[in-house]
């Protein structure tokens, strides 16, 4: 038998129905015990397959090794859609004349991308921010590319404008309470920016009211800005409490849906202000992978408790062993994900998968190091 009918036999039927089962047990939720079950069993029947030299091949070893490491269920689907144009071009059975047409498609939607990022650029080089705002991190490529992480589909080339945008002011806000205001001046802006009208909200259009959310964010700050200037490192609860906000999931998820058209109607819009458990969820996990990745660094300054920090000082623990328990959140969260996207029924799909793919934007920017900042 020839190699390139036995890779293909072999991704067919030999791993097959372990493979199916192993992605399937990704989209466990909490206390699903007989998934938990398949999922352990799976992977290392999976793990096992790709070293046996009688079972497995180059091909079939590296499929397996980037399954077990991000699950199809967490990958960014444009960015899988272009690792499998690359893998399928290798393969001696492909056919020409498709391969050909998937790369036109790629080549056409990377062309209104990068206008779409140029775009971004001259606003942000307008604002002239070396100059009025020196402090701030100059990442527009990376803002723009979370957004295309949300949605890489044309129709929504005005919404991954907006949100790349959205980003960069949340950033903006985030490097002035967190890397350059002093104390006594955040009390002074956070006591300006609560001055504002709350009583307004009623008379504004619904989506201005997901914008709106950006003052939970500066109160959300203040809050951690306070007990960096006391000391205090939060207790879990108590930093689970701000995480939210500062983590991004009011402001950031909300601002997905401005400019995706017609799909959102007031009812999807009642729902997003609701701060629905899925928000939450999601800006959870961005909010715990980052601290994992930048917990030493921003120790190394007077910084804001990471929640690596107070699982060390609640539990007593090492810094090993406080990571591999956030870790365990984060997978735990993942679950309630999970659960929430098959709850949420009177939500139209499409804006379920903005927020799924939030979350799996925030997993490959966080998984390993902050490709972010």
């Amino acid at each position: 038998m020839n190699h390139t009918l036995m890779t293909r036999m072999a991704v067919a039927y030999r791993f097959g129905l372990d493979s199916y089962d192993n992605k399937a047990s990704t989209f466990h939720v909490v206390s699903e015990v007989v998934l938990d079950e398949a999922l352990d069993f799976t992977s290392t029947r999976l793990a096992d397959i790709a070293m046996d030299p009688l079972r497995s091949n180059s091909t079939i070893y590296t499929l397996i090794q980037e399954a077990l490491d991000t699950p199809l269920h967490k990958r960014i689907p444009r960015l899988e859609a272009l690792s499998y144009i690359r893998f399928y071009e290798k393969q001696a059975f492909h056919n020409e004349s498709l391969l050909k047409l998937a790369k036109l498609g790629i080549n056409l939607l990377q062309s209104l991308h990068k206008s779409e990022l140029s775009h971004v650029s001259k606003w942000w080089k307008g604002i002239d921010a070396p100059k009025n705002l020196p402090y701030a991190r100059d990442r527009i490529v990376e803002r723009y590319f979370w957004a295309f992480g949300v949605y890489s589909e044309p129709k929504y080339s005005l919404a991954r404008v907006f949100l790349a945008k959205v980003i960069q002011i949340a950033t903006v806000l985030d490097d002035t309470y967190v890397a350059n205001g002093t104390y006594e001046e955040l009390e002074i802006f956070t006591k300006a920016v609560e001055r504002w009208n709350i009583t307004c909200l009623d008379g504004l259009p619904k989506y201005m009211k997901l914008v709106y959310q950006m003052i939970d964010a500066i109160k959300a700050y203040m809050v951690e800005a306070k007990w960096v200037n006391e000391g205090h490192i939060p207790k879990l609860d108590e930093h689970e409490a701000i995480a939210f906000a500062t983590g991004g999931g009011g402001l950031l998820i909300s601002s997905c849906y401005l400019g995706m058209g017609d799909i959102i109607t007031n009812e999807s819009i009642k729902w997003a202000i609701t701060k629905p458990l899925l928000f939450k969820a999601s800006s959870a996990i961005g909010r715990l992978l980052n601290d994992i990745v930048s917990s030493k660094k921003e120790q190394e300054r007077e910084h804001f408790s990471s929640i690596v920090q107070c699982y060390k000082k609640q539990y007593d623990v090492s810094e090993e062993l406080a990571i591999d328990l956030v870790r365990k959140q984060i997978e735990d969260v993942w679950k309630d994900i999970n659960r929430e996207s098959l709850m949420c029924k009177d939500v139209p799909r499409p804006l379920i998968m903005v927020v799924i793919n939030y979350v799996r934007t925030l997993y490959y920017l966080y998984k390993y190091n902050d490709n972010f900042s």
